[in-house]
């Protein structure tokens, strides 16, 4: 072999080695660029700031003064009202705060704290409330930071360390309304806490899709028009429209385990988004009740849109919810 086809072939040797080489660093850089504006567009709609719906308040204000409670409070009652979001649902959780917070006032049923300071969910400091409410809660709303791809950045051992801190707060929650505590889920209260099984079985289901989006009407059968939650709520009717997002569940979902208010009426409902139904039963719950030990479990799907915060049928039920899970309601919880 020649001097000159000894150094062409090394060449060709060392292009075969390096050009692999250099191709997989570009790759890879371009993966971890890629990545970088994924997690920033992701902070970017984190950060969004959302404007309360004063018009809905507002309304939301007028009807609430209008309620007449179902039953006199034993006492003032404190409420907390907790809504956190990874992402979802941070569009609607101004409003929803606000308009708790206002509807408590205004029907005279609770005095609402609204807050994500997570020192609520220590023993001593749940027992100062008769209920909490996840108000449009979505993700693992007591891991901290909040925002997901910040809390990607954490070590592996911070992030174990904050997850064993979530169970415990679960626990801690769990227990508060096991010894006679009261709680409220709205809408996205089921799409939370799904790495803590516990939660699931405390609320009774966790969301599996909507096969109805916010921009859909649903007919909302009443599966028992006079139980005391639904009888001065609905005008005496059997069932209502309402335009709103409507959720599916899966386990621990269980009829056999919580007394089903409300139920979709699938014939007069508009269409389910194509291939989105999962459940073959066409059970599509929409709100329950459940005892828990000693205490008291109100859950409704209803709330994604701002407007269900003013509308007049679902203000009355939720009154009867929060009066129930406070302890000044006393109504048929068992499973039948």
């Amino acid at each position: 072999m020649n001097k000159g086809h000894g150094i062409g072939v090394g060449l060709v040797l060392m292009l075969c080695v390096v050009l692999p080489m250099v191709s997989s660093g570009a790759e890879k850089n371009k993966k971890q660029r890629d990545q970088k504006s994924k997690n920033q567009s992701e902070l970017d709609k984190f950060n969004a700031k959302h404007e309360v719906d004063q018009d809905v308040v507002d309304e939301c204000a007028a009807i609430a003064g209008e309620i007449k409670l179902s039953a006199k409070p034993a006492r003032p009652r404190r409420v907390l009202i907790y809504a956190v979001s990874h992402g979802p649902h941070r569009f609607c959780i101004p409003t929803a705060q606000a308009a708790l917070e206002v509807f408590g006032e205004k029907t005279g049923a609770f005095t609402a704290v609204v807050s994500d300071d997570l020192a609520n969910f220590e023993p001593e400091v749940l027992k100062t409330f008769d209920a909490v409410c996840f108000a449009n809660t979505t993700g693992e709303v007591f891991l901290r930071p909040v925002a997901r791809p910040l809390f990607a950045e954490l070590s592996d051992a911070e992030q174990k360390a904050r997850f064993e801190n979530q169970t415990r707060l679960v626990e801690n929650l769990a227990n508060y309304v096991k010894n006679g505590g009261g709680f409220c889920g709205i809408h996205a209260a089921t799409d939370s806490l799904k790495k803590a099984p516990l939660y699931g079985d405390l609320i009774g289901a966790y969301f599996d899709g909507h096969p109805w989006g916010g921009g859909h009407t649903v007919s909302v059968n009443l599966e028992e028009p006079g139980h005391a939650l639904l009888k001065n709520a609905f005008g005496g009717a059997e069932s209502f429209s309402i335009k709103d997002e409507i959720y599916q569940f899966k386990a621990p979902y269980d009829r056999g385990k919580l007394r089903v208010l409300l139920s979709v009426d699938l014939e007069k409902s508009d269409e389910p988004v194509p291939g989105k139904i999962k459940r073959a039963d066409g059970d599509f719950p929409v709100a329950w009740v459940k005892p828990y030990g000693k205490g008291r479990v109100f859950y409704c799907s209803l709330g994604h849109n701002a407007s269900t915060f003013a509308n007049p049928m679902v203000l009355k039920f939720w009154a009867n919810g929060f009066q129930y899970v406070v302890g000044d309601l006393t109504v048929d919880d068992m499973v039948r």
